[in-house]
């Protein structure tokens, strides 16, 4: 019997033609939970994205479906939730970080609760998600990511410009986007003779080393701007040969 307010009249005659009646008023309630469940396109517990979105997927079980709401949390409080009246199960929290740098990160928490119209609800788990800024690709020539250092001394101890005995000096990149970037890069290697240093300038004093996390190797490079990054080797060895394979991102400002 669907929930409702119902009138039951009942009445009784008897032989003698004596009649009686009577008014019973019932209430059908709903004593059932809703089922709730996170479903596919949810990101699986404590998981970090280079994105600043945060989609979220339920599966709902409720013949008397009145309303969802999902909870959206940082490490301070809640940052935004959204109430849907009507059957749509699945929500997308958009533009909802601003990081600046490319090793940032904000961490967000999300639940969902459902209820139905006799006000019985419940709620997902709560789950944690990383998000970090998500970066472009953009022209890089002269190298495929990869420089190749080949000394021909045998000097134990030396500063090389990369490129004086080896056949890729520097890194060019171009802009070629529609926005300002910073340009990060890191190594996914290292070498214990070998040290790496970039510069966006020719001399050595200005250049930072490079490591296995990302770091800014230029800042507000514009629109179709082109930068030629330079490059060093710091080492302590005789002879040696590496092919260091870099990551170059860019990050819009």
């Amino acid at each position: 019997m669907p929930i409702n307010v119902y009138k039951i009249n009942v009445s009784v005659n008897d032989s003698q033609g004596n009649r009686n009646w009577t008014i019973y008023q019932v209430t059908v309630i709903d004593l059932t939970f809703p089922k709730i469940s996170f479903a596919n396109g949810t990101a699986v517990n404590n998981t970090t994205f280079r994105r600043d979105w945060i989609y979220i997927n339920t599966s709902v079980i409720e013949a008397n479906f009145k309303n969802i709401t999902f909870f959206l949390y940082n490490t301070t409080g809640l940052v935004s939730n959204v109430t849907n009246t009507s059957e749509t199960f699945d929500y997308n929290f958009t533009s909802i970080v601003n990081l600046v740098d490319f090793n940032d990160s904000q961490l967000f928490f999300y639940n969902v609760t459902t209820c139905d119209t006799s006000s019985n609800c419940n709620s997902t788990g709560t789950r944690r998600i990383n998000l970090q800024p998500s970066y472009v690709d953009f022209n890089v020539t002269n190298t495929t990511g990869t420089l190749d250092f080949y000394p021909t001394q045998s000097i134990q101890t030396e500063v090389e410009a990369w490129g004086q005995n080896s056949t890729q000096g520097g890194i060019t990149i171009d802009n070629n986007l529609t926005n300002t970037i910073d340009v990060y890069v890191k190594l996914n290697e290292t070498n214990t003779r070998i040290i790496l240093k970039l510069s966006n300038s020719s001399t050595y004093s200005n250049s930072i080393t490079i490591n296995t996390s990302y770091q800014k190797i230029y800042g507000g490079l514009a629109v179709d701007a082109i930068e030629y990054i330079w490059a060093w080797a710091d080492y302590n060895a005789p002879t040696i040969q590496w092919y260091p394979e870099l990551e170059i991102k860019g990050l819009k400002v």
